[in-house]
């Protein structure tokens, strides 16, 4: 599963952006389409993919309680000049 920009985005939306986005995810508990859907979109809307109703409905675990490793969470991104491209990319174990 991915959740990724449609396009480019400025540094500063995106660090903005992802911030509300991990704070859905990880304090809220909100499902993927959810966290998504509630993070503000810039020039690039934000998304997530495959569109089915398994990653729609994941939430990501509870760190505290589950014992996950770091390479369950994998940050990429792909820097240009001014402007950057975030993916995050979830393991659904």
């Amino acid at each position: 599963m991915f959740i990724s920009w449609n396009g480019w985005i400025e540094k500063t939306d995106n660090d903005n952006a992802i911030s509300h986005l991990l704070k859905h995810l990880i304090e809220d508990n909100l499902t993927i389409s959810e966290a998504v859907r509630r993070t503000p979109s810039y020039i690039s809307r934000l998304d997530y993919y495959p569109h089915n109703p398994e990653v729609a409905n994941y939430r990501v675990p509870n760190y505290k309680q589950s014992n996950i490793s770091c390479n369950s969470i994998a940050l990429l991104s792909a820097l240009n000049s001014k402007r950057v491209k975030l993916i995050f990319k979830f393991h659904m174990d």
